[in-house]
């Protein structure tokens, strides 16, 4: 009996270190549900699906993705559920996760319905703003409780929300917003941007996990990626479509 049971115990343990060294030879990262940069219902044919696809391709270990909304994300990177995602770097986040490499450097604001024509950041003080929960867009906009922040999913519904009525404006990346208007043919119920910031999308990592080698061969990747033009030329054909 005692035998058996030490050879179940081996067994057991064997498996377990089996286990171990397979998820060892996955890097898991969290894509956020924002097309076309991430999508949960093809995060294959994305702007981050691609880019997870060439870091996996190059450091010979498969990517696996948890897709969902950026406060959702933003959480499963502190907490190690991920260990790392690409999305707009703020310095608020520096003690929670490790900024890494950059992807690509946006545009960040306010997309305003037509008829409402912002020029500074206090203009939008007593004015509703469509803003994707755990988006920050910097400076003073994310910390004036003047400004009313409706919390929305995503970019998506910002959009709809303020081509709809219910918003003065939506925020985020001024070209992400205008490809949605696009999408729902509806380009002209918005007026001029109003550019608050330019931001990194750049790799943000689990602060264990960024202490590591491989956490440096991904921001390695993302830098080629980068300097050599496929990223320009990864966004480019998505925006196109």
């Amino acid at each position: 009996m005692t035998m058996s049971r030490a050879r179940l115990a081996l067994a057991a343990f064997l498996l377990l270190v089996g286990a171990a060294r397979a998820d060892d030879s996955i890097l898991h990262a969290c894509m956020i549900d924002q097309e076309p940069w991430g999508s949960l219902s093809a995060p294959r044919d994305s702007i981050y699906g691609e880019v997870f696809a060439a870091i996996g391709k190059v450091t010979g270990m498969p990517v696996d993705y948890v897709v969902g909304p950026l406060a959702r994300t933003l959480d499963n990177v502190r907490t190690g559920v991920c260990q790392f995602t690409i999305t707009s770097w703020q310095p608020a986040r520096a003690e929670k996760m490790t900024l890494g490499a950059t992807l690509a450097s946006l545009e960040y604001g306010i997309l305003p319905r037509i008829g409402f024509t912002p020029m500074r950041e206090s203009d939008l003080r007593g004015h509703s703003i469509a803003v994707a929960r755990g988006l920050l867009l910097g400076n003073g906009f994310d910390d004036d409780a003047a400004i009313g922040k409706v919390g929305v999913y995503g970019y998506d519904q910002a959009i709809l929300m303020t081509a709809g009525g219910r918003a003065e404006g939506a925020a985020g990346s001024i070209v992400t917003l205008r490809w949605f208007a696009r999408r729902h043919a509806a380009s002209d119920k918005f007026g001029a941007p109003l550019v608050l910031s330019r931001e990194r999308l750049a790799v943000q990592k689990n602060n264990a996990f960024a202490e590591t080698a491989l956490a440096r061969a991904v921001d390695d990747v993302v830098t080629r990626l980068r300097e050599s033009g496929e990223v320009e030329d990864i966004v480019a054909r998505h925006f196109d479509r």
